[in-house]
């Protein structure tokens, strides 16, 4: 293909020029990201390299220091997928606690930013009147970081509720807690959620986007820190 150089023979040298182009065309692999920053501290755009204690592949952006480094495709670091459509039996009222639907403790990576969605069917009980439901995803202990209302006016109303958003891991964060739920806020009878007593959501995914560059705007972008409704 073009710029490929020519094979190199039996007893034959590799000549600088040769050896420097399969070098810089070549994946090169480090055991973390320390070693890759010690090897490579001044990448050129479009270098490639792979850390295997992750088995994180990585593309230089512009910049030509060790931040410029990118993922060269999202990691999806948590999933759930249930295509139930059995109700719960317990409806969720305004003064109950909110529903979990679903939960995942997972170790971030302080700066990464994370896309956090998910999906789920969600129904209205009351029998006259409108009902409100308050759906969030929260990461412990840094607080609520995306939430959405949803308003069913209609007795056995059904809805497709999503809520998801952009969160960039604080300094300092390690362990984390995600939690997805769901909570009734008016009248007395509410709301009930999709799939028996475990509330499983239809579909519902973090992805890590690894450290983006500066000045990337991702819209609702949450760094670690309550984002009102």
């Amino acid at each position: 293909m073009p710029g490929t150089p020519a094979d190199v023979a039996d007893a034959e040298y590799a000549y600088t020029a040769w050896a420097n182009q399969i070098r810089d065309q070549s994946v090169q692999r480090f055991a973390n990201t320390g070693e890759r920053d010690a090897t490579l501290p001044n990448p050129v755009a479009g270098d490639i390299c792979v850390t295997t204690d992750t088995g994180t592949v990585w593309v230089a952006g512009a910049g030509g220091t060790p931040a410029a480094w990118r993922y060269a495709a999202p990691r999806v670091v948590f999933q759930t997928e249930d295509r139930g459509s059995n109700w719960n039996s317990n409806p969720i009222g305004p003064s109950d606690a909110p529903a979990v639907i679903v939960g995942a403790d997972l170790t971030v990576i302080p700066g990464n930013t994370y896309h956090v969605w998910g999906c789920f069917g969600i129904q209205n009980t009351q029998p006259s009147g409108p009902i409100s439901a308050y759906c969030y995803w929260l990461a412990n202990p840094h607080g609520t970081i995306t939430s959405t209302d949803c308003y069913l006016y209609a007795p056995s109303l059904t809805a497709c509720v999503q809520v998801e958003t952009h969160w960039k891991a604080p300094a300092g964060a390690g362990a984390v807690h995600f939690e997805m739920g769901a909570k009734a806020e008016w009248w007395s009878t509410a709301i009930v959620l999709l799939r028996n007593g475990q509330n499983a959501p239809w579909l519902s995914r973090i992805t890590d986007l690894g450290p983006l560059a500066s000045g990337v705007n991702l819209a609702r972008t949450v760094e670690g820190a309550t984002n009102g409704r």
